[in-house]
């Protein structure tokens, strides 16, 4: 089965499309061959190492000539985006027989035929087929479990070990703003502060910060494949929702949620909240920070409720939902 993919993702939109994407191919390329189409800013290329058959574009104007020439025996196209312009939407219904989304949130749903989606709790127009739940979830393969002895070993340690990641891009700087308020804590803390492939803020404002502090130690990293070395000594996180988060769950670590958009926040499952493996507290700002702040300190003394979180993680997710729907795709359109 041959099957297009596009993807767009950048400094503005974020990465996590294309990580998605990537790690959609790497657990499913047994099963296809893909030709994949990245629009992307420049030097994001690197994040495709692993992948072949990508064709890279910097403008969205230049899709037409890359659809041109594919191969006249692809079909099916499967698409990953927040949106697309009215004449990329035009040229692609016109091209393929079916249309797929990877993404839950799209600008126009009239030209797609068939969603995935690990949310549950959404309406879409309906003649899409969807197929939704945890079941669906596409994470970054490097994600692994994390064991009870590591995380308990690293839970009974003094200082309370948390990570930072605000995603690939964190075009606002959250994390600058997160951290000058976790160094005001009074608790003892060992802070990851973990930097994204798109991060292009000044990392001396960073240094800056953590010169002023006197309490807790602060690790800057930037890191892709390594991330969830560093996350499995961590006993809870803080996170800008999106893919990461899913990926917490299936490696059983707690985290916290802190949104730069409106949007962001209101595509994370109910059913996370309700299954407490995950705390949402809501658009950044200096109440959102005051919560955090207050957030940890009880954690820092109640460590049992990381525990009760972690264990709630348990039995949600797997790694399969990449083999998932690419298994319900060759159904489809057999």
């Amino acid at each position: 089965m041959k099957i297009a993919i596009i993807c767009k993702g950048g400094i503005n939109t974020g990465l996590g499309h294309l990580h998605r994407v990537i790690s959609f191919v790497e657990d499913t390329r047994q099963y296809a061959d893909y030709s994949i189409i990245a629009i992307i800013d420049k030097g994001l290329e690197v994040l495709f190492k692993n992948i072949s058959n990508v064709s890279f574009i910097y403008s969205e104007s230049e899709l037409n000539e890359k659809v041109k020439i594919l191969d006249n025996q692809i079909n099916n196209c499967l698409i990953d985006c927040v949106e697309l312009q009215k004449e990329s939407q035009i040229i692609l219904r016109e091209r393929f027989q079916t249309i797929i989304s990877l993404s839950p949130v799209f600008n126009n749903y009239d030209i797609i035929d068939v969603l995935f989606t690990r949310f549950t709790n959404s309406n879409y127009p309906k003649h899409v087929k969807v197929y939704s739940g945890l079941q669906y979830s596409i994470f970054n393969s490097y994600c692994r479990e994390i064991s009870e002895e590591e995380y308990q070993k690293t839970l009974n340690e003094n200082p309370l070990t948390i990570a930072i990641s605000m995603g690939g891009v964190d075009a606002p700087n959250k994390t600058l703003e997160i951290l000058k308020s976790l160094v005001k804590l009074e608790i003892d803390l060992t802070i990851w502060v973990l930097l994204g492939e798109g991060y292009s803020h000044s990392y001396q404002d960073l240094v800056d910060v953590i010169r002023k502090d006197s309490t807790h130690e602060i690790v800057m990293a930037k890191t892709n494949r390594s991330m969830w070395k560093i996350l499995s000594n961590c006993s809870l996180a803080v996170f800008a929702g999106g893919l990461t988060t899913f990926e917490a769950i299936y490696a059983g670590l707690p985290t916290i949620n802190i949104f730069e958009k409106e949007i962001h926040q209101s595509i994370i499952s109910n059913e996370l909240i309700e299954k407490n493996v995950s705390i949402n507290l809501g658009l950044l700002n200096l109440d959102t920070l005051e919560k955090l702040n207050e957030q940890l300190t009880l954690f820092y003394h109640n460590r049992i409720e990381l525990l009760k979180m972690r264990q709630n993680t348990k039995g949600l997710l797997d790694k399969r939902g990449a083999v998932r729907t690419i298994q319900k795709i060759q159904e489809l359109v057999s």
